[in-house]
Parts: structure tokens; sequence; C-alpha cells
């Protein structure tokens, strides 16, 4: 037995877990058997009450101490074996809540109307600085006008307690939320609803060439007003020639006069979701290089998954910024060394400018993805011109920055506050991420054409 004969603080969980050795008569350990753990005095519970043994014969529990000084006692049962006994000893217990504490979720900014993406967070202690579990905590909107659900919290073991979502009122400005525990001044959470940012002269035109889900035209119309806020300055009118075909499978001709750029965008069957995401980048390019038609091709399959998901807002924002150069004309205007080793780097002025800012540190700035075309991942975690979807993708002003040093006109301040994590917290900000498995229009015209001549894909 482990676990036996610990000290703790009443009605809090013993720092090891409780473990038992189910053996037969010979001494060999019994798989896959169920232990009912069961407290015998002192209140307090086991999580769970009934376990089953692994390979090695054993059980494990959580013992939650009742809530008074002293012995309590125990015991731990196996089907055809007697009862084993087993004591604790609550040396202390936790006392009345003496302070309440905020330990996440204040200071955010958030679109009016939207949610935090962080929840309120408290932690209740007693004198001791022992965390208060079981402890009713009221979240309530104060300022601002928005709604919380789930206000009615309970704190856990570790004396926490947080709120289901926190909405923002619907007009820019200050918000507030208290957090209240009988007997203790409230703690108030602070958030603001972000003004819109303005949208400048640079016009984006999408063309669908096959029928789209509202959800799929809401979210291209949702990503050209954002590349809007991004990239404010008008371009040239550009007169365009482009034969029928040559854009993405089933563009039209064009022959007309183009501002500022043109996005063909359409969804066909490729190979399923979960493989090949499609295709985003310039057809046409000014002599400047930068486009004035391009084409978004996607997997119809994959899009309707991302839908699902809540990420089709972010993969099409993503995929819009490499029609517009980000990641595909870096090469042609010399903006990237390295492209064909192991430490590919951007060496636009701006976009350095705007690394360093955040707090990058790095021999050779910007760090790019082995390969070209996004930001190194292990270095921008979860920002959102990474070859990976988290959960929360946010523009950071590096991005800006390098639209900038392609020529484009910027508001460099249109980000979404992004700083660089530390490494350690890359993969935590990543969460579980979507890869974005682009492929480039000579090869996805070479997977149609296989799939057209019963090949049967890529």
């Amino acid at each position: 037995t482990k676990g036996d004969a610990q000290n703790g603080v009443g009605s809090l969980p013993l720092d090891d877990p409780v473990v038992v050795l189910v053996q037969d008569a010979f001494g060999n350990p019994i798989a896959n058997a169920e232990v009912a753990f069961a407290v015998s005095s002192g209140g307090g519970s086991f999580d769970p009450a009934l376990a089953t043994t692994d390979e090695a014969g054993n059980a494990s529990s959580t013992w939650v101490l009742g809530p008074s000084l002293g012995a309590q006692t125990a015991n731990a049962t196996a089907t055809g074996a007697p009862p084993l006994a087993l004591t604790a000893t609550a040396t202390e217990v936790v006392g009345a809540p003496a302070s309440v504490s905020i330990v996440g979720g204040d200071g955010q900014t958030a679109d009016p109307g939207e949610a935090v993406d962080v929840l309120p967070t408290v932690v209740v202690t007693d004198a001791a600085d022992h965390p208060v579990p079981g402890l009713a905590i009221a979240f309530a909107v104060t300022a601002g006008g928005g709604s919380v659900t789930g206000g009615n919290a309970m704190t856990d073991f570790t004396g926490t307690a947080r709120p289901e979502s926190w909405v923002l009122g619907p007009n820019p400005g200050p918000n507030t939320l208290d957090a209240a525990v009988a007997g203790l001044a409230p703690v108030t959470f602070t958030a603001e609803g972000k003004a819109p940012l303005p949208v400048g002269d640079f016009d984006i035109d999408v063309r669908f060439l096959t029928p789209v889900s509202s959800a799929q035209r809401e979210a291209y119309e949702r990503a050209a007003i954002r590349w809007r806020q991004i990239i404010i300055g008008d371009l040239p009118d550009e007169q365009v020639n482009l034969t029928e075909g040559s854009c993405a499978p089933n563009s039209p001709a064009i022959d007309e006069l183009v501002d500022d750029v043109i996005i063909f965008a359409s969804s066909i069957q490729i190979d399923g979701a979960g493989g090949i995401l499609g295709f985003a980048g310039p057809c046409y390019e000014r002599g400047n290089l930068l486009p004035a038609v391009g084409a978004m091709t996607f997997d119809d399959d994959d899009l309707r998954q991302l839908a699902l998901t809540d990420r089709l807002d972010d993969v099409i924002l993503h995929e819009m910024g490499h029609v517009l150069g980000l990641g595909t004309i870096w090469e042609e205007l010399g903006l990237i060394m390295g492209m064909r080793g192991s430490d590919p780097f951007f060496t636009g002025a701006e976009a350095i400018t705007q690394f360093f800012a955040i707090g990058g540190q790095a021999a050779n700035p910007v760090p790019v993805q082995v390969g070209g075309g996004h930001w190194r991942e292990s270095v921008f975690g979860n920002e959102f011109m990474t070859p990976f979807i988290a959960d929360v993708n946010p523009v950071s002003k590096v991005t800006i920055g390098s639209m900038q040093d392609l020529g484009y006109e910027v508001n460099i301040d249109a980000d979404d506050g992004f700083t660089l994590p530390i490494p350690a917290a890359v993969a935590a900000l990543r969460g579980a991420p979507y890869k974005l498995n682009e492929v480039s229009l000579a090869e996805l015209r070479r997977i149609m054409a296989a799939r057209l001549n019963g090949g049967g894909g890529p």
C-alpha cells in the first residue's frame, strides 16, 4: 500500500494518492480487478470511489479528507478479499475564507458583443493560505452592459472558480465584472470593447466559382474586411488579361481593369477531409509583384469540417493572406534567406523591427518555417500565419510589418496585441492544432488531372 498514514488538511485532498495492490494467493498481481474505496470515519470522500487495477495489480484513488481535525479512517475492498484499513490525519483544517484574488482573465480586449478569450478566474484562500473549496462565488456584470453565463460558480479543491463565459457589451469601451464572496470585498475584472478598426481604400473582390454555404460566404466576407483593416492603401488599377482556367480549375477568362485584387474562390473534391486542404496564392502579379488576381481552391470536405470545428474563419483569413503575397512572393522579392536550408528567415526591415518589439530573439530574424511560406511555429506559437491553426490565432505586428515590406500601405496598429510566447508555452498555446496541408497550383492541377484520368488522386 502507498499513500497510507498521510497527514493533510481537512476538506482538501491528500498530497499523494492512495495506491493498493491486489494479488492472488500466490502473490501474482491481478489486473482489471475492481477496488472500492470508502470512508469509515471523519467524513471526506474518494475520487474515484471505484477503481480498476492496472497490469501491475495497482488501483489508486485520491482521498479528500473530512473537515475535522484528527484521525480519519477508510478502507479499500476488492471482491473476495478482506477490507484493507487505511488511516490519515488532518493536522489542520481549512478556515473561513480570508481573501479572494484574481488569477486570470483580467485586462482583456475583445470585440463588442463577443466573449473574452480567457475566462475570469479567482482563487479563494483562508488565513493560512489554504485553498477554500466548495465556496459559492457570484460573478456579475457591473458595467458595459454585457452578460455572464454560469455566474453562480463554486470553488474547486484548488480554491479557484470561473464562469462559463463573459460576453462584452454591444458598444466599444470599458466593461467590468465583479466576483463576490460572502463576507469579503468583491474583486473586479476589467475588459475593453475594441472600437472597430477603419477599413481602408484597398479593395478585395471575391468571386465564387462554385456554390458556397452561407457560413463559407460569410467567412470570406469577414476575412476580406479584416485584410482591408490591415492593408489600407489603394493600388493603381491594373489591366489584366488571363485565359480561361489559367488561375484555378474552372476560372474564367479575364480582360478587365482590376482594383485592387480579384480572388477566385472555389471548393472541389480533392481527397476528403483531413488530407490536402487546397491551394491559395496569386495568379497574376503587377510589375511590383503585388498580386492583382489570385485563387483560393479548397477541398469541399475540409471546408465543411472546418465549419463544424469553428476554424473556418481563421483558415480563410490565413489563406487569403497567401493570395495577397504572404509567404508566396517573398522569394521573388528577395525577402527570404536560406529558403532551402534548416534556418530560413524573412529579411524585411519593418517585420524585423516589429519582431524585436514583441520580444523576438533570433540570430536570423524573422524565423520562417522550414520550406518557407509561414512564420516558424516553434517561435510564433499560435500566431495566425504559422502552418497550424489553433483555438485562438492572433494577427501580429510582424505579419502586418511584412505586408509593408512587400509594398503595401498598412495600418501597423491593426494587430491583435500578439507577443511572442516563451518556448515552453508554444505547444500549450496551440492546443490541438489543425495543420494546413497546402499545395501549389501546379500540384493541385496534377492531382485533379490524375483523378480525371482515373488515377485516384496524388
